[in-house]
């Protein structure tokens, strides 16, 4: 049960670490924002997901859909 806990307590941090780099883009000019594939709507998007939703993976699947680049893995 603890490492249940502990896994999603990690799991949290990360997200929560995420959404601080998510924020952060939003102090970058709009060029800058383009350049990536991104704009402040995306990024705004990203972030109204709840906590544990992905909200980097969302960030990153709109940039490349803005990009027209196909991720395989």
């Amino acid at each position: 049960m603890f490492t249940l806990l502990g896994a999603k307590a990690l799991k949290y941090m990360e997200d929560h670490r995420q959404r601080a780099l998510l924020r952060r883009m939003l102090d970058r000019d709009d060029r800058m924002l383009r350049d990536i594939g991104l704009d402040r709507a995306s990024v705004h998007e990203a972030l109204s997901l709840p906590m544990g939703a992905g909200a980097r993976d969302h960030a990153i699947t709109l940039s490349e859909h803005s990009l027209g680049i196909r991720r395989t893995l």
